[in-house]
């Protein structure tokens, strides 16, 4: 299961039919996907903390070939991009 964040977040009354079915979906998981960021700051996620596993967010530099070094990326354009396509709220 990878855990996003619901976005009823302090609203009180899908949180009373949400948060059901949320706790029933992570009990039944047999592993969560998340990052370090929401299995902190979730108290949902508290229960099932043994069975979360983080992905880093960001890429580690030093992973990263440098084009200028040589090799595949000699001579060639590239581009690379992060990110999700979730749409912003205020994107409307």
């Amino acid at each position: 299961m990878w855990w996003h964040p619901c976005s009823t977040a302090g609203w009180r009354w899908p949180n009373r039919f949400y948060r059901p079915l949320e706790q029933r979906v992570l009990a039944a998981s047999r592993a969560v996907v998340t990052t370090s960021h929401y299995l902190d700051a979730s108290p949902a996620l508290a229960p099932w903390r043994e069975r979360c596993h983080v992905i880093p967010l960001g890429l580690d530099p030093n992973r990263i070939p440098d084009p200028r070094s040589g090799g595949r990326w000699r001579g060639r354009k590239h581009c690379g991009a992060i990110g999700d396509l979730g749409c912003w709220p205020s994107a409307g």
